[in-house]
């Protein structure tokens, strides 16, 4: 194992990854862009961890790294730490271990593995792992638009959603007003129509 003591210079040196797992695109990337080096491909631990909750009916559960290190373990969970209201401060991402003593970078390994074969046991394996990199890619685009100063918030989009299309059943099924829309084309055609879900939801 390789220990990088700053994040920039790792990854600026290394054009060659296709993808840099992290914990937290929202924690780590407006650093980077900050030094004005730009990444084409993420996965965002946390963003998968939600996810995969949602897809097992899960949803009220914290999904944290240090929550899913904690589960892994069998040890008492944390709750999820209150949403940021300002601007992300310091990094504290794999690349500074010292500032996430709750969740060590052999942890963080071991939760990405686990969450690798939980994506493998979904009903559509492959489904879930083009999810949870499309998901991982929006992130991305948010913090860049945040960059740029477009202003991208993650729970006002959700509740914009929420507002529009309705609250998502338990289990990360479609959102409750498509699965109605569904139902009144289906019944119109005689035959089932699948609602489709927005990529960034």
């Amino acid at each position: 194992m390789r220990r990088e003591p700053d994040l920039v210079a790792a990854v600026r040196d290394r054009p060659e990854v296709a993808r840099w797992v992290w914990r937290s695109t929202a924690e780590v990337y407006p650093r980077l862009l900050a030094a004005g080096v730009r990444v084409e491909r993420c996965y965002d631990v946390e963003g998968a961890e939600q996810l995969l909750l949602g897809h097992e009916g899960r949803l009220g559960e914290p999904r944290s790294a240090a929550a899913a290190w904690a589960r892994l373990r069998n040890a008492p969970v944390p709750p999820d730490p209150p949403p940021r209201t300002a601007a992300p401060g310091p990094q504290d991402s794999l690349f500074e271990p010292r500032r996430v003593a709750s969740v060590p970078f052999e942890g963080l390994l071991a939760v990405y593995a686990e969450q690798l074969r939980r994506h493998g046991l979904a009903e559509h394996p492959g489904r879930m792992r083009l999810l949870t990199a499309a998901e991982s890619a929006g992130m991305l685009v948010a913090a860049e638009m945040h960059r740029a100063g477009l202003p991208w918030r993650a729970d006002v989009h959700r509740g914009l959603l929420d507002e529009l299309l309705g609250e998502r059943y338990a289990g990360g099924g479609e959102p409750r007003r498509l699965a109605e829309l569904a139902d009144e084309v289906s019944a119109a055609l005689g035959r089932r129509v699948r609602p489709t879900c927005p990529p960034t939801w």
